[in-house]
C-alpha cells in the first residue's frame, strides 16, 4: 500500500486549524478568543451529548464490559469530552486523551467540569504517525472523525495496530466515504485543502476496505 503522509507544513497547520476549530465550538462566534469558554450550553448540547451518544450505542454493540479494567487510548481528542465521560463512568486500568494540538490541554479541565466531571484522563500532546507507547500497549483504541485529516489512513490505522493487544479493540467513528455520484465532494475537499494548507479528503468505500486488510 502506497503510505503517503502529511508533510510537516500540514502538520504545523493542522495544529493551528485545531485549535481554532474548537475555539469556534466553545463559542459559537467563528475563530473568536473572547469569553472563550463561556459557551457552555451550546458546546455541551449541541456537539459533547451527541458525540457521547453516538459513542454509548457503538460501545453498547461490542459490549460495555469491554471497557472494564481496560487500558484505552482516543486518538486526536479535541476537548477530550468522550475520553472523559469514559473515565468517570467505568473501571479502568488507564484512559489516556491525545491530539496533535495543544488545545487539548486547556480545554479538557473546562469540558470535564461543564460536563460535571471533577477528574479527567491523561493528556498526550502526539502525532498519530508515531505513537509514543510501546507494542500491545492498550486493549481498546478509537477515534472520532479523524482518518480523513490525512492524505491516506492505512499508515495510522497500521501503527493502530502496533500498539493494540491481540483481541483489542479498535473503533472509528463518524468517517466519511465517497459514493461515485458524490465525486464532487473530492473536488471541494481539495479546494478546502489549499484554502486550508491541511488535509482533508474523503475516500471511497473500496479504499477504506483496503486499508483495514
Amino acid at each position: 500500500k502506497m503510505e503517503q503522509l502529511q508533510t510537516e507544513q500540514q502538520k504545523k497547520l493542522e495544529q493551528v486549524y485545531r485549535k481554532k476549530v474548537l475555539e469556534q465550538r466553545l463559542n459559537r462566534r467563528i475563530f473568536c478568543s473572547r469569553y472563550r469558554y463561556g459557551n457552555k450550553d451550546y458546546y455541551i448540547n449541541e456537539w459533547v451529548l451527541p458525540q457521547i451518544d453516538k459513542f454509548k450505542k457503538i460501545i453498547n454493540k461490542v459490549g460495555l464490559d469491554k471497557l472494564e479494567n481496560k487500558s484505552i487510548l482516543e486518538l486526536s481528542s479535541e476537548s477530550g469530552h468522550i475520553s472523559t465521560f469514559i473515565y468517570n463512568n467505568f473501571t479502568t486500568k488507564m484512559v489516556i486523551a491525545s491530539d496533535i494540538a495543544d488545545s487539548l490541554r486547556e480545554a479538557i479541565p473546562h469540558v470535564s467540569s461543564w460536563l460535571g466531571f471533577n477528574k479527567y484522563p491523561k493528556i498526550v500532546i502526539l502525532d498519530n504517525y508515531y505513537l509514543p507507547f510501546k507494542d500491545d500497549s492498550f486493549d481498546f483504541v478509537f477515534g472520532v472523525s479523524i482518518l480523513h485529516h490525512f492524505p491516506n489512513p492505512y499508515p495510522i490505522i497500521k501503527e493502530v495496530r502496533r500498539v493494540v493487544k491481540k483481541n483489542g479493540i479498535v473503533v472509528f467513528l463518524a468517517e466519511p466515504f465517497l459514493p461515485s455520484y458524490l465525486l464532487f465532494l473530492e473536488l471541494f475537499y481539495s479546494v478546502f485543502d489549499k484554502k486550508q494548507g491541511i488535509c482533508e479528503k474523503v475516500f471511497s468505500l473500496k479504499e477504506w476496505l483496503n486499508c483495514m486488510r
